[in-house]
């Protein structure tokens, strides 16, 4: 990924472009980044996506910076799609007050690109004006195609990072799964944690949950986790450990890994949400704990993952 303060950076003499935050990379991004990337490759041409960090709203709403579901996956998920460059911009307060046609003319000096494609509720500039009407008439006075996608529909739902964000928050894990066209994945490090999993002989990974991800529900999830290459179905439980922690301060990612017995401590792994079993409950001591463990297990088992 180029991460630049400003256009006047780049030099890029022609391009196709498209213009967002893309966090998810759902389905509907998917369908306009095909397009984006097969009809550049036909013309000869660079496919870039241009995105922006920090978040829009964190500096025009001084909000909280929203958990994102590919952070910092999503430069990797838009080049396995054929984007051949990501171009993160430094939003600031100064970008937001220049109008569409004052962006556009600044990219277009820096990309010059000839499309540009958008999804149908986007909006660029100041006080976000530039709504597809309007780019479409600056299209004309700039010269540049401008094409609009429509809304993407799954099980009668218009896909969005919101809805995606609202969904893995909910434990509704398949279904984000099956609108990002991939499971909800979380990647971090195996630290040491209190070691009761093998008292109770059932072992975990204490995986570092990554800063800005999206949390989703606690509860206890069938998932995937991936350590050194090596695909593992696992019962993983995200949550705050009741049994044994009468106020945690926080929740924690642990996976049980299946038919697994290494030290893989400092190591990275990645945990894929395949689907929720049930809520995190507390139970009256370990033993009562280890019995519903085991049928967590041969729920997972019976999916054959793996």
């Amino acid at each position: 990924m180029t991460s630049v303060a400003s256009l006047e950076e780049l030099d890029i003499p022609s391009s196709w472009v498209t213009i967002g935050i893309f966090d998810g990379v759902h389905l509907g991004h998917q369908r306009i980044l095909k397009t984006l990337v097969e009809g550049a490759h036909a013309a000869g041409l660079p496919a870039l996506v241009v995105t922006f960090d920090p978040h829009p709203a964190q500096v025009l709403a001084g909000l909280q910076l929203p958990r994102l579901l590919t952070s910092p996956e999503k430069e990797n998920a838009l080049r396995l799609l054929g984007v051949d460059q990501v171009i993160c911009l430094t939003f600031t307060r100064e970008m937001a007050a220049l109008s569409a046609a004052e962006f556009l003319h600044q990219l277009k000096r820096a990309t010059g690109f000839t499309r540009l494609f958008t999804g149908y509720d986007f909006a660029l500039g100041k006080n976000r004006a530039g709504n597809n009407t309007e780019l479409s008439k600056i299209a004309a006075e700039m010269g540049f195609t401008h094409q609009v996608f429509p809304a993407f529909e799954l099980d009668g739902k218009i896909i969005s990072s919101t809805l995606l964000r609202e969904s893995i928050a909910a434990g509704e894990v398949e279904f984000a799964a099956k609108a990002m066209g991939s499971p909800y994945r979380v990647s971090g490090v195996v630290v040491r944690g209190d070691g009761r999993g093998r008292t109770i002989k059932i072992p975990t990974a204490n995986v570092s949950f990554p800063e800005g991800k999206v949390l989703p529900k606690v509860g206890v999830y069938a998932t995937l986790v991936t350590v050194r290459g090596q695909r593992f179905a696992a019962v993983t439980n995200f949550g705050m450990r009741p049994t044994f922690v009468e106020q945690a301060l926080y929740p924690r990612l642990e996976p049980h890994i299946l038919d697994f017995d290494m030290e893989i401590y400092d190591e990275q792994v990645v945990v894929e949400f395949i689907r929720f079993i049930r809520p995190e409950m507390r139970f009256n001591g370990p033993a009562p704990l280890v019995e519903q463990i085991q049928r967590d297990i041969e729920t997972t088992r019976a999916m054959r993952l793996v």
